[in-house]
């Protein structure tokens, strides 16, 4: 509670206890009689025992919206049960006034022992009355204030949320950001978003996400499908309840029943996107827990994070099959449609030596210039299905031994790589898709023109430079101006934006040069 306003109820009550002659006066701020105690200064002094009994009697006293007097609880005759020594209570004299507003319970304020034994009358009643509608007043504002409040950090935690959702994140770690958000702002316990395996034949769903209690042993785990996850993935209903265990679908998976049997309210809210259930979040506080009644009124708030979490979910699923497709088409282009053209062009060449008519050889120059440059066109579409940056976290080393690799299809052997200076530790990320551009290019530069036998690529970097050179042996390139080809253009003016430059060469006796290099502060 907000100590300024536990200071007024406490004034108040003391105000109340002065005004009508009670002795102890409490201000019991829940309607069932659970919640916590407001006192007065006298009752203050002794609240284990007095503050305590005043809220047990409230709690056993018929529930009512009227004022309730008692001249002698020893003699009265309503039903309170039995509570311990009643012969003798030390309380006498009673007098509960309900604290109700607009229709709203807030609780109730409790007066005991009226002075000189006597009983409470209409006229202390009143005063109770009008003490007691000031403070429910000034529960109201508290608990308005306590939801603007919360409800401004839920819309916080969403933007932020929404902001890094937006954002280059992967799947898992978007998601365990949105249960870490519900736990920060709504006090939970346990918070977990498990998605339906619809590939599964065991039944069995996978933790993507799962924060609490000591259950992030089973992150990243497939589980059976069971118990009140079933029916939510089944039926698409949410549950939302004040103690989970005693649910009819209750029954978790043994792995994590134990841990989650300590939980009292919470919810599980279905992950839905466009009619299907992709999921569930998972939301429980232990029983006690101070937010417990805050937290499972905020069910919409909750359910606004579901929804973020399943168009994560949708939209990480989506970008998963537009690169599986990419990656389909690449492999495509680079293994069926490039060897074939580098197929024509080697029989086009064999047929060109076996014409001695001048335009018969002209237009086999002609034709094997065209598939060339459709050549370089398919490999630079090739280029374009793949990510922008660098796909993953391998060094950069990995990543080039991954393009010499894949320039074997269209060679028919693995040129040699030659790395000299720290670049797996000190390359900027940038730079690693800058020189895997380049790499790919005069690869692709080779195996269009030259026909060589051997391929070496070198990368040399040092503290202030970044270089490549890739030399091959193949044949000199009659009828192509290898400083004006395409490759050379592209590669000068990407150097260049870099502050860089590149150059093409032949070699001696036979082959290409290609030199490109680029500043590490690119």
């Amino acid at each position: 509670m907000n100590p300024s306003v536990a200071r007024n109820l406490a004034r108040i009550a003391s105000n109340a206890a002065s005004l009508t002659g009670a002795m102890y006066a409490t201000f019991v701020l829940d309607c069932s009689g659970n919640s916590k105690l407001v006192t007065s200064d006298e009752v203050r002094d002794d609240e284990s025992r007095i503050g305590s009994l005043l809220r047990d009697l409230h709690g056993q006293l018929p529930v009512s919206d009227d004022p309730l007097r008692i001249p002698d609880l020893a003699s009265y005759d309503g039903d309170i049960g039995q509570p311990p020594h009643r012969g003798h209570l030390p309380v006498t004299s009673l007098l509960r006034v309900p604290l109700r507003l607009d229709d709203t319970c807030y609780g109730a304020l409790v007066l005991a022992n009226k002075q000189y034994g006597l009983a409470f009358t209409a006229d202390d009643e009143s005063v109770a009355a009008a003490l007691g509608d000031a403070a429910a007043a000034a529960l109201r504002q508290m608990y308005v204030f306590r939801h603007e409040r919360r409800r401004h950090e839920w819309l916080r935690a969403a933007l932020q949320t929404t902001r890094v959702l937006l954002g280059e994140v992967n799947r898992n770690d978007a998601l365990r950001l949105v249960t870490r958000q519900i736990r920060e702002v709504s006090g939970a316990d346990y918070a977990a978003i498990v998605l339906a395996d619809s590939a599964s034949s065991e039944g069995h769903v996978s933790v993507e996400a799962i924060n609490g209690l000591g259950l992030e042993r089973v992150d990243g785990q497939p589980i059976p499908s069971q118990g009140i996850t079933a029916t939510v993935i089944k039926t698409g209903e949410g549950v939302v309840s004040a103690d989970l265990p005693s649910e009819p679908d209750w029954d978790p998976p043994p792995m994590v029943a134990e841990d989650l049997s300590v939980l009292g309210p919470g919810m599980y809210l279905p992950l839905l996107v466009g009619g299907d259930v992709l999921g569930v979040l998972a939301v429980g506080w232990l029983r006690g827990n101070p937010e417990e009644r805050v937290g499972p009124n905020e069910v919409a708030l909750v359910r606004m994070f579901a929804g973020q979490a399943a168009l994560a979910i949708q939209q990480f699923q989506a970008k998963l099959l537009v690169l599986e497709d990419r990656d389909r088409i690449g492999r495509d282009l680079r293994d069926v449609v490039i060897e074939r053209l580098f197929a024509v062009s080697t029989r086009l060449e064999s047929a060109a030596g076996l014409s001695n008519r001048p335009e018969v050889r002209q237009r086999i120059d002609e034709a094997i210039g065209d598939i060339d440059q459709t050549t370089r066109g398919v490999r630079t579409a090739i280029f374009q299905l793949r990510n922008d940056g660098v796909p993953d976290d391998r060094p950069a080393s990995e990543h080039l031994l991954e393009e010499l690799d894949n320039a074997r299809s269209a060679l028919g052997f693995t040129p040699r790589l030659v790395i000299r200076g720290p670049l797996d530790r000190r390359l900027p990320l940038p730079l690693q898709h800058e020189l895997l551009n380049a790499v790919r290019q005069a690869l692709g530069d080779a195996a269009t023109h030259g026909r060589p036998d051997m391929v070496e690529v070198l990368v040399y970097m040092d503290e202030t430079r970044l270089r490549l050179v890739v030399s091959d042996d193949g044949a000199e390139r009659t009828g192509v101006n290898v400083p004006a080809s395409s490759t050379a253009a592209d590669l000068r003016a990407r150097a260049t934006r870099l502050g860089g430059w590149a150059t093409i060469r032949p070699a001696d006796p036979t082959g290409t040069v290609i030199e490109w290099q680029v500043p590490l502060s690119a």
